[in-house]
């Protein structure tokens, strides 16, 4: 299960999320990015940023991969 919440603060958005990830054998690992940076105006994305794009994700690694690049091609045109 993957838990991933957003919170409205008036003129902020919080986005968190778990970081586990179990493989079909059963082993997991906790360190995984759910919540990764589409687009920035501004670097450092984490920080005083306030023109940021960010994508939580959940299932399918793959699925997700392929939908972060498409959205991140599209962004940077």
């Amino acid at each position: 299960m993957t838990l991933i919440a957003g919170f409205n603060f008036s003129d902020e958005l919080y986005l968190g999320a778990d970081s586990r990830v179990t493989f079909n054998n059963g082993d997991y690992s906790d360190n995984i990015l759910k919540i990764s940076p589409v687009w920035s105006s501004t670097v450092p994305i984490i920080g005083e940023n306030r023109n940021c794009i960010l994508m939580g994700v959940a299932g399918s690694v793959d699925m997700a991969r392929n939908f972060f690049k498409k959205i991140n091609d599209a962004v940077e045109t």
